[in-house]
């Protein structure tokens, strides 16, 4: 993972919290500009996603979207 503000590699994890039962949200530092942003990690079915042409993730019809309640 890259930092989205100067695409460094140089990022550290200062928080790890569970938000739902399927999600897990981390704090994320960057160590050269010390930009501060988050990502949301879920768990998907196995048959979600399928790998496509020139190594690139394909998603499959019925999991277009993502819905948090």
């Amino acid at each position: 993972m890259n930092c989205p503000k100067c695409d460094s590699v140089r990022i550290r994890t200062i928080n790890t919290r569970h938000d739902t039962v399927e999600s897990v949200v981390r704090d994320r530092k960057c160590l050269r500009c010390e930009h501060k942003w988050f990502t949301c990690e879920i768990d998907l079915p196995r048959h979600a996603v399928k790998w496509g042409d020139a190594a690139s993730l394909k998603r499959v019809e019925g999991f277009r979207k993502v819905v948090f309640s």
